[in-house]
């Protein structure tokens, strides 16, 4: 089992009367992407605080590569976070910032140029190195911003809507390079792009008004072992008493205007999903129905809504991270 780069054993965050977080515990295992997802004020930017040091928790613990936030200045140059409104003095050029970002790191002269180098490649940016902050498009700044998360190869980086403002281009850029890292670096990364984080993550976790409703790998939140969504081709009618004959346990549910055929399995129920998608798709082909699409599972948004229906809740005042951080 991997090790774990964050631990949170029972947190809970007070804000007088308002608690924006109740009780969360949760492993994100190192060399991973990790996503957290939730509503506006369902705690994540709490979350992110106490992770980072600007916060205290009000019960619980938190250990990040092994300290408590409030020691991550013993981890220099290890996590990195890149706030979802971060900004940099728009007069200094993109060298000058992350030439300021490596030291911080403990990098200097040829060590530090070369990793300049290294990221400015990273993020598409090398021939606009010695522009002014104030020159650059919005997406552009996002770019740099997640250049200097990438400074000095930490450990963590913590991303809050990284790929928001972002081309469709740069934005599939950065999702492949946030995966290929993870030989030697954990990424949590947040965001409301929920079919990003449906290909990005490995695993993730639900926020809903402070508390978990959902966590695991991204097949276990959407039930992908338990749920598989048929759309049929143009043709003849399911007969549901046949197939259900055919699949035991399993309950079917057919919306005709789409001719979609949902199959929920039970859960252990000694069987492999493999197994029972295949003998589901044999019993309707037996029956002569065509099949167009396969799909295991709900789509991250589908699961999101049902999670995280209803009002949404009243967002908890919190402090906000510094511009950026470099730890």
């Amino acid at each position: 089992m991997a090790a774990a780069a964050i631990t949170l054993e029972q947190v809970k965050k007070n804000f007088g009367a308002v608690q924006a977080l109740r009780g969360v515990s949760l492993e994100i295992p190192e060399k991973t992407v990790f996503g957290l997802i939730g509503p506006n004020g369902a705690g994540k930017t709490t979350l992110f605080s106490l992770l980072l040091g600007y916060l205290e928790p009000s019960e619980g613990s938190l250990r990040v590569l092994g300290v408590k936030p409030s020691e991550l200045h013993t981890l220099r140059g290890q996590v990195a976070a890149l706030p979802q409104d971060s900004d940099l003095p728009p007069t200094i050029t993109i060298t000058q910032a992350l030439t300021y970002f490596g030291s911080l790191c403990g990098l200097s002269g040829a060590a530090l140029n070369k990793d300049i180098d290294r990221v400015l490649e990273l993020v598409d940016l090398k021939e606009w190195r010695r522009a002014k902050i104030r020159q650059l498009s919005h997406g552009m700044k996002k770019r740099v911003g997640i250049a200097q998360t990438l400074i000095g190869e930490p450990k963590l980086i913590i991303l809050d809507e990284p790929t928001s403002g972002l081309d469709p281009k740069h934005a599939y850029h950065l999702i492949q390079l946030f995966k290929a890292i993870t030989d030697k670096t954990t990424v949590l990364i947040s965001s409301h792009n929920l079919a990003e984080l449906e290909h990005l993550c490995d695993s993730a976790v639900i926020l809903v008004r402070g508390g978990i409703v959902r966590s695991g790998s991204m097949n276990d939140i959407r039930r992908a072992d338990v749920e598989v969504r048929v759309t049929l081709g143009q043709g003849k009618e399911p007969n549901l008493s046949v197939l259900s004959g055919a699949l035991g346990d399993a309950r079917l549910d057919y919306v005709a205007d789409t001719r979609l055929l949902t199959l929920r399995f039970e859960e252990n129920a000694g069987k492999s999903s493999d197994e029972q998608t295949t003998k589901a798709l044999s019993a309707m082909i037996a029956d002569g129905l065509t099949i167009r699409s396969v799909e295991r599972g709900q789509s991250l948004l589908t699961t999101y809504l049902e999670l995280a229906g209803g009002p949404m809740p009243t967002a908890a005042p919190v402090a906000a991270p510094a511009p950026m951080a470099k730890i």
